[in-house]
C-alpha cells in the first residue's frame, strides 16, 4: 500500500524524461558527480535490484525466496539492497509522511519486521537508508538532515546486527520455528511445500524453516500466536508470520532476552553505508551529512544509461552515485511507480528492462545497471513478476529464441558490494579510479 505522495516523484520523472535526449536530467542545486572511468568489460556485468519501503512481511519473504531460488536454479547469487524507512519499525514514531496506517500498531509487529530484516542481512543482502518518515528533504538544512539520519541510525544500531553464526555457519538469530499450537496444514504449521498447507502457501522464513501462510488485514486477523504485517489495512492484505523465538543464547551468552531485547554489548551493530532520498529529493546539505557519516554511496539521482558516478569535489568527495538509469526508447525509468503512473503494463516493463540489460552489456561495455522497486504489488504484482523475469533471464545469460546467450557473464551484487568490491578505489585526484 503506497501513499499518494509518490505522485510528486513520478511528476518529476515525467518531466525528466522529456529531456533524456539531451543527455539526462540533472536536478538544479543538487550535487552530481563525474562518470567513473574504468573498463567494465574486464569483469561480469553488475545488475542490482533494490526495494524502497520495508512494510510488507509478504514482500520480505517473497524477495528472499526469489534470491534463494535464483541461486539454486542458475548458480548465480542475488543480493538485493533494501532501502528501509524506520517508521515501519517504530510504534512511537511521530510526524510521518508514510501512510499513518503503515506505522506498526504493536511492538510485536515491529519485532517481526526487524527479524525479517535481520534474516535478509544474514543471507547477504544489504540494508540501506531511506530515512525515518519518508519526508521530502529538498529544502532541508544540514541540521534537519542530521536529525533525521541520527534518528534512523539510532533505530538501526539498536535493532540490526552483524550475523552471529554457530559452528555449522548457521545464523543463531532470528530463531524461527513453526507455531507450536498450529494444527497440521493450518496457518503457522510446519511445511516444506505449498501442498503441505490447506490454506495459503508455504512461507520460507529461512532456507530450512517453512510455515503455512495465511493472508490478513483489519477485516481478517491472524490466528492467535501469529502476527500480521499490515493489521490496519482494510483492502490490501499481508501475511501472518509467527514471531521469532526468544531468548537467544550462544556459547553460554544471552544475545536476546526472553522479551526479544538485544544485549547490545555482546553484539556488533550493522553499519549502513548507502542512501536513497524519498521522492529522490536530495541537496548539498544531505551530502554534507552523508559525508560526515562516511557513506559509500547515494542512489537518489536519475540519469541516462551509463556508468556510475563519483563526487570529485565537496561536499562528499569520493562518494559514489548509482543513478536510476533509463535507456532511450523505454517508457520511463526502471521504477515501478513510474511505470504505474504512465499506465505501463508488466509486459512493457519486462521488455524495457531486458532491452536495457542488453544495451548496457553489448553497447555500453557492461556498465552496471539497477532496478528500483517498492514493497508494493502494483497491477496485481505484474511489475514484481517483470523484475523477477528480467533477473532470471539475465542469470541464464539473456538467451534468444535460438538459445544464443547475449549476456553470459552477469552478477547481481547489492549496491554496497558494488561500491566496496566491484568498483576500483579512487585516487582522489581525478574522476578516474586507480587502475
Amino acid at each position: 500500500m503506497l501513499p499518494l505522495f509518490h505522485s510528486q516523484l513520478t511528476r518529476w520523472l515525467f518531466l525528466c524524461g522529456l529531456v533524456l535526449g539531451a543527455g539526462g536530467c540533472r536536478k538544479p542545486d543538487a550535487p552530481f558527480g563525474e562518470p567513473v572511468k574504468t573498463d567494465f568489460r574486464t569483469h561480469p556485468m553488475q545488475i542490482t535490484g533494490a526495494f524502497d519501503g520495508s512494510k510488507r512481511f509478504g514482500m520480505w519473504l517473497d524477495t528472499l525466496e526469489f534470491a534463494r531460488r535464483t541461486q539454486r536454479d542458475t548458480g548465480k547469487p542475488v543480493h538485493f539492497t533494501y532501502f528501509i524507512n524506520t517508521a515501519y519499525y517504530d510504534p512511537a514514531v511521530k510526524n510521518v509522511e508514510i501512510d499513518p496506517l503503515d506505522v506498526p500498531t504493536t511492538q510485536q509487529e515491529a519485532l517481526v519486521r526487524w527479524a525479517l530484516t535481520q534474516q535478509a542481512v544474514n543471507e547477504g543482502h544489504e540494508v540501506a537508508n531511506h530515512t525515518v518518515r519518508h519526508a521530502s528533504g529538498k529544502t532541508w538544512s544540514d541540521e534537519a538532515w542530521r536529525r533525521e539520519l541520527d534518528e534512523f541510525h539510532a533505530q538501526v544500531e539498536a535493532n540490526l546486527f552483524e550475523p552471529v553464526r554457530d559452528a555449522s555457519g548457521r545464523a543463531v538469530f532470528p530463531k524461527w520455528e513453526p507455531l507450536k499450537t498450529a494444527a497440521p496444514h493450518q496457518a503457522g504449521a510446519a511445511c516444506t511445500a505449498d501442498a503441505d498447507c490447506q490454506v495459503g502457501t508455504c512461507l520460507r522464513l529461512a532456507q530450512d524453516v517453512g510455515v503455512c501462510g495465511a493472508t490478513c488485514n483489519a477485516n481478517t486477523p491472524c490466528a492467535e500466536g501469529l502476527v500480521c504485517g499490515s493489521p490496519t489495512w482494510t483492502t490490501g492484505t499481508d501475511v501472518c508470520v509467527p514471531p521469532p523465538v526468544f531468548p537467544v543464547e550462544h556459547e553460554g551468552q544471552v544475545l536476546f532476552d526472553a522479551k526479544g531485547v538485544p544485549q547490545r554489548e555482546k553484539l556488533k551493530s550493522y553499519r549502513v553505508v548507502g542512501f536513497r532520498a524519498p521522492y529522490l529529493h536530495f541537496n548539498f546539505a544531505l551530502y554534507r551529512v552523508l559525508a560526515e557519516r562516511r557513506y559509500a554511496y547515494d542512489s537518489s539521482p536519475s540519469w541516462k544509461l551509463g556508468p556510475p558516478r563519483r563526487m570529485t569535489e565537496a561536499p562528499a568527495l569520493g562518494m559514489l552515485q548509482f543513478p536510476l538509469m533509463s535507456y532511450k526508447g523505454a517508457l520511463t525509468y526502471p521504477m515501478d511507480d513510474a511505470y504505474n503512473t504512465k499506465g505501463g503494463t508488466g509486459e512493457r516493463m519486462e521488455a524495457d528492462y531486458q532491452q536495457a540489460v542488453l544495451a548496457a552489456y553489448e553497447d555500453l561495455g557492461r556498465v552496471p545497471w539497477n532496478v528500483g522497486h517498492h514493497f508494493a504489488l502494483f497491477r496485481n504484482g505484474d511489475y514484481w513478476k517483470a523484475m523477477q523475469h528480467t533477473f532470471t533471464h539475465a542469470a541464464r545469460g539473456c538467451p534468444d529464441a535460438q538459445g544464443k546467450r547475449h549476456c553470459p557473464e552477469v552478477e547481481f551484487p547489492s549496491f554496497r558490494e558494488l561500491a566496496e568490491q566491484k568498483i576500483p578505489a579512487w585516487d582522489g585526484t581525478a574522476s578516474a579510479p586507480k587502475p
